[in-house]
């Protein structure tokens, strides 16, 4: 117990602290050889608990704390619910225990309304039992904690359920303690000792101590009468070791190890080996001195070190060390080189700057520089190293980006639902042959859509056309046709039996091929899904005339080109 003024643990025999003066209830001291419960007060003959003592621990005058209840097991009004961990606690200093009270018929635990219990079993959910330690009746089983715990505070010891269950299997075999008569013995080469008093005998009875005067030889041994106590058991070669001696079960008496001796020629040779342990210990520490004086000066990496974002490359730029006569740089895209020897090489030079090409869009690239000097032939490098970052940019031929809208006329193209159209550019793209792009518009089905006002209309066949051809690698731009004003109209041909055609907007695309230079795609779908890939002769104030790629289909004229933009 502890002051609650000063902390202090010392007290005199009337509860007052010895360092402040304050005084604290103190429980009272039980009498020489009387059972203890578990707050400390003597137990009655029957093995139940005495009066409840006052609060210990508790400051005279100091209120009691709001909200608790009489604890079943100290009396005091100390009992605690834990919030936190779902249990009772006693706040009482005397005996601070944890309890999983169950006050209902329902078994279950309450925090409220709780009910001391005054039967002693049903207190402790059984009969109490034996605690092996300590011997008193004090055993109970915590239901809460799941483990047996003895209720003497002068004990407190916790026993699993398997460890009750295999000292009471194996307790009718255990010889008991000649000391104080406890059967809490185990076995401890050749001999047993008690868990209770902690001393050792043998199976026939107590070792023989030693005797206090070395010059009283005829003293009887230690025993009843004459006859010694330890007699010889089944191991009379069992020795038990106190300190540097032994007791020799089979001779039954104490003996002394025997010192070692030495034959001078050994003497000789134990000196010789320890002198020239000492010469080889000298000598590995002067070569240790000699090559530590010997190392060249500790340097660092570059003093300054940079990376500038480029399109599909980084700029690096440095300062070079004067101890040093190198630069050594290393990249990685997961992480900073860890080690000289980690990641890609990306320089080794004199140099102050380089450009690292050819890198991917997208991803983000690390690098480190080490100072690198050579020392016997071998390169020596700096022991940290100079970091910096960058993520490579991209910009088309034509200026575009990885993402991008299209405008027109200083208005921004929609589809049918009314959202923006959106082109997704490959920055791996490139311009394919003819044969490249009829491969890839006979697999693709943008032209199998069913055309409507209202869902899909030409804006939007021709964004899932480009957004398709780039992820597949074929650079494609999105085309914008003005048919002049909406209200000016041609009439129907009644020798072909087109119908007429009016002013407005309409959308293809266009690929830069490698072979037949640049062609117009229109890949506009019907009404009942029946379109066919066409390519179409675009020029200011033509007709505009798809003509099918993979059949022969004739198509009527679609309006009169009055202007017209490529957006790549």
């Amino acid at each position: 117990m502890k002051c609650p003024k000063c902390g202090n643990h010392n007290f005199d025999a009337k509860g007052r602290c010895t360092f402040c003066g304050h005084s604290v209830a103190v429980a009272p001291r039980p009498p020489a050889g009387g059972a203890l419960d578990f707050y400390g007060s003597p137990r009655t003959e029957d093995g139940a608990m005495g009066a409840p003592p006052p609060n210990v621990g508790r400051s005279e005058g100091e209120p009691e704390p709001p909200d608790l209840t009489e604890c079943p097991l100290c009396r005091q009004k100390s009992l605690h619910w834990n919030e936190r961990f779902g249990y009772f606690e006693c706040l009482n200093e005397a005996c601070r225990r944890s309890l999983g009270i169950k006050d209902d018929e329902t078994g279950a635990t309450t925090q409220g309304g709780m009910v001391p219990v005054a039967d002693t079993d049903a207190l402790y959910g059984g009969q109490l039992q034996q605690c092996p330690r300590c011997g008193q009746r004090s055993l109970w089983w915590n239901r809460f904690f799941v483990f047996y715990e003895c209720t003497n505070r002068q004990c407190g010891k916790t026993y699993s359920k398997e460890e009750i269950e295999a000292r009471a299997s194996h307790s009718s075999v255990r010889p008991a303690c000649p000391f104080c008569g406890s059967t809490d013995t185990y076995e401890v080469t050749g001999m047993r000792r008690c868990r209770t008093c902690a001393k050792l005998f043998s199976t026939g009875g107590q070792l023989p101590q030693r005797q206090a005067a070395k010059s009283a030889p005829t003293a009887p041994p230690r025993g009843i009468g004459a006859k010694p106590l330890v007699q010889p058991g089944p191991s009379p070669s069992a020795k038990a070791w106190f300190g540097n001696e032994y007791y020799d079960a089979a001779q039954r008496r104490w003996r002394k190890p025997k010192a070692a001796t030495f034959h001078p020629r050994k003497r000789l040779m134990v000196a010789a080996a320890v002198l020239l342990a000492f010469v080889l210990v000298g000598c590995i520490a002067a070569g240790v001195a000699i090559y530590v004086l010997t190392l060249p000066p500790h340097f660092g990496p570059p003093p300054t070190f940079g990376a500038a974002a480029g399109i599909l490359q980084t700029s690096l730029t440095w300062s070079n060390n004067s101890e040093a006569e190198q630069v050594m740089i290393r990249c990685h895209t997961s992480g900073y080189p860890a080690t000289p020897a980690d990641g890609d090489l990306v320089y080794q030079g004199l140099g102050t700057n380089y450009t690292h090409k050819d890198l991917h869009y997208g991803d983000t690239y690390y690098y480190c520089a080490w100072s690198v000097r050579t020392v016997n032939g071998l390169p020596k490098y700096s022991a940290s190293a100079a970091s910096a970052s960058s993520t490579p940019t991209w910009t088309g031929p034509n200026g575009e980006t990885v993402h991008e809208y299209v405008d027109f006329e200083e208005a921004r193209i929609v589809g049918a639902d009314g959202e923006y159209i959106e082109l997704l550019n490959n920055p791996e793209a490139g311009d394919p042959t003819w044969a490249e792009l009829r491969q890839f518009l006979q697999n693709d089905q943008t032209e199998k859509t069913a055309y409507s006002d209202n869902t899909f209309v030409c804006a939007d066949f021709a964004e899932m056309l480009h957004n398709n051809a780039e992820k597949a690698g074929l650079r494609t731009a999105y085309v914008i046709i003005d048919f002049g004003p909406v209200g000016i109209c041609t009439p129907a041909d009644f020798f072909t039996g087109c119908p007429g055609y009016c002013g407005g907007l309409h959308s293809c695309n266009a690929f830069q091929t490698t072979d037949r230079g640049l062609v117009y795609v229109d890949d506009t779908g019907m009404d009942d899904g029946s379109g066919e890939d066409c390519t179409v002769s675009l020029a200011s104030g033509q007709t505009y005339i798809p003509v099918s790629i993979f059949s022969d289909t004739e198509w009527c004229p679609v309006g009169r080109v009055s202007d017209f933009q490529v957006t790549w």
